[in-house]
């Protein structure tokens, strides 16, 4: 994340702007500076005053941008495409919060209400999909749901797109 940040600072635009931007602080330095023979080199000064302001601006755009991310919350659920039932494997797009191995809870949205479909762990991540390997389907679900779960075996889209997994496992007694 920083090092995409520093290498957008240093790229063409970034540069553009900070040259600009202390190239014209400069210039209009030199119009007050008259005399340049004075016992403290000004020359120096305002090479230093240059190089200060520059470092400044990339400290302070470097700033702004990882702010503007930070606040940007990507949430930690996503959608399942894609159900494989031989395997009883999900296959859902790539992000960043399913990593290798996690546990994870899958649930089904009824009427904006999530109820447990089961649980289940992160088997592979390509290069564009996770694949979920389904551990175990909730007793109350396949009581309660029999004919969504018949659905989602044949990979009917509108029941996958009812399907979230979350990166994290619930309570159960």
């Amino acid at each position: 994340m920083i090092k995409e940040k520093i290498k957008n600072i240093f790229s063409f635009e970034g540069i553009s702007l900070i040259i600009g931007i202390v190239g014209s602080l400069t210039a209009y330095s030199t119009i007050l500076i008259t005399d340049w023979n004075y016992s403290l080199s000004l020359k120096w000064l305002i090479f230093t005053i240059y190089i200060s302001f520059t470092i400044i601006l990339i400290l302070i755009k470097l700033i702004v941008d990882l702010n503007a991310e930070l606040k940007i919350k990507s949430p930690n659920t996503t959608m399942i495409f894609r159900y494989v039932p031989e395997n009883q494997t999900f296959l859902v797009h790539k992000n960043d919060f399913l990593g290798h191995l996690a546990m994870v809870s899958i649930f089904y949205i009824d009427d904006s209400f999530e109820i447990e479909l089961g649980k289940g762990y992160v088997k592979n991540i390509q290069d564009n999909f996770i694949q979920v390997k389904l551990l175990e389907i909730s007793e109350s679900f396949t009581l309660n749901h029999s004919e969504i779960l018949e659905k989602i075996n044949s990979n009917n889209i509108i029941a996958l797109q009812k399907i979230i997994v979350k990166s994290y496992i619930i309570y159960t007694n």
